[in-house]
């Protein structure tokens, strides 16, 4: 949880696969001796602990799902009206409170296309090019 604390919206390639990742840990949880973040700390659910590591491992699962949901949420909130992405970077940016730099825009800006792509392929929002630039906007 220590990753999600620190870097509020972390990088994502692809949303779709990363949910689904995560779902599918929600049920192979009681088939698993180990797992291994790519962050944090090992889960070693061979151990005598296996019902709280497995209770906090669940729990890492939950936090992921809620980041991604409140990412989601949030850009849904603001492309009621037709935002770029850069404009979509700022709010996102200012509203998680992530000082912006040359690394982090970069990051930020391939993680908020990845979280658009995701809500495009859902039929959540829509892209436009009134003002002769790519917006994204929500549809309902």
């Amino acid at each position: 949880m220590q990753t999600i604390e620190k870097y509020k919206v972390y990088f994502l390639y692809d949303v779709h696969e990363h949910l689904k990742t995560l779902q599918g840990l929600n049920r192979w949880v009681e088939n698993i001796d180990v797992v291994v973040p790519s962050h944090g700390e090992v889960f070693d659910f061979s151990e005598g602990n296996r019902e709280s590591t497995k209770k906090d491992f669940l729990k890492l699962i939950s936090e992921n799902e809620k980041v991604i949901e409140d990412v989601l949420s949030l850009i849904l909130g603001i492309v009621v009206e037709p935002k770029t992405i850069d404009e979509i970077l700022s709010e996102v940016a200012s509203n998680f409170s992530i000082p912006i730099d040359a690394t982090s825009y970069v990051l930020l800006l391939q993680t908020l296309k990845a979280y658009c792509g995701y809500l495009v392929s859902v039929n959540e929002i829509g892209l436009t090019f009134e003002r002769r630039k790519l917006e994204y906007v929500r549809l309902y």
